[in-house]
């Protein structure tokens, strides 16, 4: 999630300040097991990945039509826009929110069989 949310911030101002430049892909799971994500304190990564998105939306504000018509090559992909990527950028974290609505609802059966 943290290392996802600053390479989003990354790429946003590459794609701000450079003409069609090559974006890396990242394997958020590969990193994050060679990292022990996993076993990192929670608060500093909420709060690094808090940063790195309001940095991000901050510098979205200023962008007009022809900026979100910027491109770049992103691995694996093939060349996109400011406005594909930031779709992409969505799609992902609306991955991570259905990721969140299930394991709540998985605890929440839980606690109902456990009070039956």
């Amino acid at each position: 999630m943290r290392k996802r949310a600053v390479a989003y911030e990354k790429r946003i101002e590459r794609i701000f300040t450079e003409s069609h430049p090559s974006l890396s892909d990242i394997d958020g799971a590969r990193l994050a097991v060679e990292r022990d994500y996993n076993n990192q304190p929670l608060q500093p990564a909420l709060e690094a990945f808090a940063r790195s998105r309001a940095a991000s939306i901050e510098r979205l504000k200023s962008a007009s039509e022809s900026d979100l018509d910027r491109t770049a090559e992103l691995e694996g992909v093939g060349t996109v826009t400011l406005l594909v990527l930031l779709e992409r950028w969505m799609e992902h974290d609306e991955g991570h929110l259905r990721d969140i609505e299930a394991l709540l609802a998985g605890r929440a059966a839980r606690t109902t069989a456990d009070a039956a």
